[in-house]
């Protein structure tokens, strides 16, 4: 038993050509919290998420996301880390169009192993749980924006990964599905437990938070006027 929490960052670092993008980041995400991750465009946010699911790898540091040292991870080590430790949100769902919302969120089951009736069963409850219906015969390209989000928040769940991640979550959402959507992310710390991180460019998402962090200049710094200012 160990009390690390599912997010731990240490002295990262990252350059892209002659360009550093991370210097020295620090961040812990206890379970249970939400930070929201903020800065200018190009400022290296998605590069950060990328460094913690293994797509890239850090020039120097430490990263630690549900207790696996991420540098250390290669081949199908890795693959079952972003299976069974992490569940991703991107801007735009990223989820099969010709397939109905059931079998996107069943897919991620599937692929870890389970059973065909277990995996529908628990892809069932979540869509329950988010707002989605289960509707046979309709794909998700029939889906509107807000539930495709949604559907693709309850793929993320899948397996209840101890750490959630989001990538500009709402940024193709108009104001009111935003703001759906927001209130869905920000309380999944509280109601199940896991460490989330959202990376951001709308204040009014980071708002939602317990704590928003600006990346400026390859640092982290934690910004008072946004953190826990909707709670």
């Amino acid at each position: 038993m160990t009390d690390e929490p599912p997010v731990v960052i240490r002295r990262l670092s990252y350059r892209l050509g002659d360009r550093r993008l991370l210097d020295g980041v620090e961040l812990s995400v206890a379970a249970g919290e939400s930070v929201a991750v903020m800065g200018p465009s190009g400022a290296g946010k998605s590069t950060l998420l990328a460094l913690m699911i293994g797509l890239a790898r850090p020039s120097a540091g430490e990263i630690r996301i549900g207790g696996e040292d991420v540098r250390r991870l290669s081949g199908t080590r890795l693959a079952a880390f972003r299976r069974d430790r992490v569940g991703m949100v991107f801007q735009f769902g990223e989820l099969l169009p010709e397939l109905e919302a059931l079998e996107n969120v069943a897919m991620a089951g599937l692929l870890a192993g389970r059973s065909r009736r277990d995996a529908r069963a628990e892809a069932r409850a979540l869509l329950a749980d988010v707002g989605v219906p289960v509707r046979a015969g309709v794909t998700t390209a029939a889906l509107s924006g807000g539930e495709r989000q949604r559907t693709a928040i309850a793929r993320a769940l899948m397996g209840a990964p101890p750490v959630l991640l989001a990538d500009e979550p709402t940024g193709s959402l108009d104001e009111p599905a935003r703001d759906r959507i927001t209130r869905l992310l920000f309380d999944l710390p509280r109601s199940r437990g896991c460490a989330l991180l959202v990376v951001t460019h709308d204040s009014a998402v980071a708002s939602a938070a317990d704590r928003t962090v600006l990346l400026r200049a390859g640092e982290l710094v934690e910004d008072p006027a946004l953190t826990g200012c909707a709670r």
